[in-house]
């Protein structure tokens, strides 16, 4: 490969110095990390003596002086060995760059001194000093180049970048001497491998490049899924001659398929595919690669019938067929079911090869429901079969739940509730005859809309639908009726039933008691229902009271009349009310309430405050004399008496005025008159006449005022009486009217604001005795009068009231004010 002769040599030494050196004690040669491999159009060769190694680089993804890293005291790589000289080649694999390493290692103890000379011959052109562990040491202006003086560590340089893809020779001496020279001298391979070398002799390192094969793939290939193509490369060579090796990445996505040593190959590709085929060439060395044009059609899945099961509304229909497809597709399969839905996806299947499918439907409604079967690979194949049938019956609907009672009470509504379904998507119709005339009928729309269309798959399924139906019964009796259910489609059935009404007895509406005042017309207003169309008599019974019957005709269910009675109670009390209603059948209902009479006070007025008086002129002694009264009012004649004595008694003679009312706050005077001079012949001249003014009221003792006139007086003797203080003495007359509303006894109660004793009466209502607890029959309204006498004890003013009361605590009070001027 362009290597100086007399390598193999060297390579024979080598070997044996590396047997020798690998049996020293305690060597221990460290192994470098795995390279990084990158592909080189170029191979390498270490020759020495008669020994040729084939070498590749040590690969690292970092510059050679980082990777040297000679700024480290002892370990500048990987490869450090004590009293070791280390030479390789140094890959790096982020700039593609080629360097030649070498360095020189001490005991880590110290040594005294250690010294190497690098004499470099065929440097290639653009390589130049890439690292000098001590700086000028490694001087290429120079010869030696290197000059290396170490102590107590490592030391060495790098050359390059070296080609990778031309040819050249480099040669190399190094003279290892000083006090404590390196022992050994080794090569570091590319896999880590440790080459030995011998301490003495020319290291020579070579390239020798291999020429790349020339690819040609053929095409364009053209075919379907699933059925092969044959690939044909031999249009390939290589130039050096070499055989080849042909990989083919059918996709070209970066996977090789097949890596053979024969030029045609056959691919059947799963799927459809348009793309390029890329094949790649290689005589062990290098390799090309060339593209080639690939056409591959998609093929339609297809389908092959089974059979289609019949069913009814409601029940399932089964579907049964197989798929084929012969690429390696998945598979969509769907169903048209021919009831207004989307297609149904079923299912997906890879690569189906007559794969069975089965595929089940439940229709809602009767009818004949054509079907289409879609199976669909993912590039657009379609394969379709249609003109197959789904037959579906109608079945009729059934009842699931009835509620309807047995017996209920006359005019009462009742509720049947039934629940009927359908086993399709079809409307109930519902009709209930109660046998009473009511006959209502419902209808439920499948939709809740309208009415069901003739096939209607898509409906709600099974349908059930619950109603509620009321009918009434005014009458008591025994009916018999019947249910009816039926769908759209014609199906139905009928449920008969049956009924008993009973009568049931009025109600009556609660009410009272009623409140009302004694003496005051009430009344009592019941209302009672019947749930039948009977009539209704209502029987009144007051107690201590009325009797009374009223009778309504039936007017319709239910059945309800107002009854009013009036009624009027003369005394307070609580009274039970016992109303009874009975229907035409004979039942009755009885309620029993009250009617509370309340007392009501009676009231009174003074009617009459009056004093009745009257003045009396009474003469004595001398016969014939005449005495002139005349009696003052506040200064205004109230009377004028004139009195001549004549023979008898005096009291038979006496005069008085009328009987008038003497007016409590007037003033009252008398001027009695003696004239004897001008009296009858007969009168005698000596003597006298005793005189009285008698103030009184009639049937009491009058008050006596007493004079006597001398007939010897001369002329017209006067008497002149201020009779105010007298007439303030006599009695004064109250006349009272109370009224009761009620029938109740009546007290009369006078106090006269004098510290007197009060004077009482009472009146009875019956005019016997006193009344009872509860008199409602007595005499109402009860009206009373009262008349009494009282004598003041003198001049003032005196408050006088009246109290009257009735037998049951009822009471008032009137007052007035009573002036005495005396």
């Amino acid at each position: 490969m362009g290597l100086e002769a007399g390598t193999v040599r060297i390579i024979a030494a080598l070997l044996v110095g590396c047997l020798f050196v690998n049996s020293i004690s305690g060597y221990n040669m460290p192994q470098p990390p795995s390279p990084q491999t990158v592909t080189l159009p170029c191979l390498f060769e270490v020759t020495q003596g008669g020994s040729d190694h084939p070498v590749e680089p040590v690969e690292r993804a970092q510059t050679v002086s980082s990777f040297y890293n000679y700024y480290s005291d002892s370990a500048h790589t990987p490869f450090v060995e004590a009293y070791v000289s280390v030479l390789y080649l140094y890959l790096d694999t982020g700039s593609s760059k080629l360097y030649f390493v070498f360095h020189f290692n001490v005991d880590g103890s110290g040594t005294p001194d250690a010294l190497t000379d690098v004499e470099l011959q065929g440097i290639p052109a653009g390589a130049s000093v890439a690292v000098s562990d001590d700086p000028g040491e490694f001087n290429l202006a120079r010869n030696p180049q290197g000059q290396f003086h170490y102590f107590t560590n490592t030391d060495g340089g790098a050359l390059g970048p070296l080609p990778t893809s031309s040819e050249w020779t480099l040669k190399v001496d190094l003279t290892h001497y000083g006090p404590d020279p390196a022992r050994y001298q080794r090569w570091v391979d590319g896999d880590g491998t440790h080459i030995p070398l011998s301490m003495t002799g020319q290291v020579t390192i070579g390239s020798a490049c291999n020429k790349p094969p020339v690819a040609n793939g053929g095409g364009p290939y053209i075919g379907t899924e699933g059925s092969p193509i044959l690939f044909n490369a031999s249009g390939s060579y290589d130039p050096d001659g070499d055989a080849l090796t042909y990989s083919w990445d059918f996709e070209n996505d970066g996977t090789t398929d097949i890596t053979t040593m024969n030029a045609t190959v056959s691919h059947t590709y799963p799927d459809d595919f348009k793309g390029r085929a890329k094949l790649t060439v290689s005589d062990g060395k290098l390799q090309n690669s060339t593209l080639a044009d690939v056409g591959v059609k998609n093929v339609p899945p297809s389908i092959t019938f089974g059979s289609v099961t019949d069913s009814s509304e409601g029940g399932m229909i089964t579907l049964q067929f197989s798929v084929t497809d012969p690429g390696a597709d998945p598979v969509n399969v769907t169903v048209d079911w021919g009831d207004g839905l989307p297609p149904e996806f079923i299912g997906t299947w890879f690569n189906p090869s007559g794969q069975a499918v089965t595929a089940t439907r439940t229709y809602g409604d009767d009818g004949s429901f054509p079907l289409e079967i879609i199976a669909a690979d993912d590039d657009g194949g379609v394969g379709m079969l249609g003109g197959k049938l789904a037959v579906v019956q109608n079945l009729p609907p059934t009842i699931i739940a009835l509620s309807f009672p047995a017996t209920a009470d006359e005019g009462s509504h009742v509720d049947m509730t039934a629940t009927a379904q359908d086993p399709g998507s079809d409307d109930l119709h519902f009709t209930v005859d109660f046998g009473n005339g009511d006959v209502e009928s419902r209808v439920f729309y499948n939709d809740g809309a309208g009415p069901d269309p003739p096939q209607s798959p898509l409906g709600a399924f099974p349908f059930a639908a619950t109603s509620t139906f009321t009918a009434f019964y005014p009458q008591d009796g025994d009916y018999a009726g019947e249910l009816t259910v039926q769908d759209d489609d014609g199906g139905g059935l009928g449920v008969a039933f049956s009924i008993h009404i009973q009568n049931v007895p009025p109600t009556i509406i609660p009410f009272g008691p009623v409140y009302v005042d004694e003496g005051s017309p009430g009344s009592m207003t019941a209302t009672a229902t019947d749930p039948g169309n009977d009539s209704l008599s209502f029987h009144w019974e007051f107690e201590l009271g009325p009797t009374l019957d009223e009778t309504f005709p039936a007017t319709g269910s239910p059945m309800s009349a107002t009854s009013t009675a009036d009624f009027l109670y003369g005394d307070d009390g609580n009274y039970t009310v016992r109303l009874t209603v009975t229907d035409e059948n004979g039942a009755f209902v009885v309620y029993e309430t009250a009617v509370i009479v309340r007392n009501v006070a009676p009231t009174a007025r003074i009617v009459q405050v009056n004093r009745p008086g009257m003045f009396t002129l009474r003469v004595a002694g001398e016969k014939w004399h005449d005495v002139e009264g005349i009696f003052f009012i506040n200064d205004t004649v109230l009377g004028h008496l004139r009195i001549v004595r004549m023979p008898g008694s005096p009291d038979d003679q006496a005069m008085s005025t009328n009987v008038t009312n003497l007016f409590l706050s007037a003033n009252y005077s008398a001027r009695i008159v003696y004239t004897p001079e001008d009296d009858p012949i007969n009168g005698q001249p000596n003597g006298a006449n005793p005189v009285w003014i008698m103030v009184g009221s009639p049937g009491e003792e009058p008050v006596r005022i007493h004079h006597t006139f001398n007939v010897n007086h001369p002329g017209t003797y006067v008497w002149e009486v201020d009779l105010t203080p007298y007439v303030a003495r006599l009695a004064v007359r109250f006349k009272a009217a109370a009224v009761d509303p009620g029938s109740d006894d009546i007290t009369f109660e006078w106090d006269f604001g004098d510290n007197s004793t009060p004077q009482n009466s009472t009146v009875f209502n019956d005019g016997v005795g006193p009344d009872p607890p509860e008199s409602p029959g007595g005499t109402f309204p009860f009206t009373a009068m009262a008349e009494v006498s009282h004598a003041f004890p003198g001049p003032g003013t005196y408050a006088v009231s009246l109290t009257v009361r009735d037998d049951d605590g009822g009471n008032s009070t009137t007052t007035i004010s009573v002036v005495i001027h005396g």
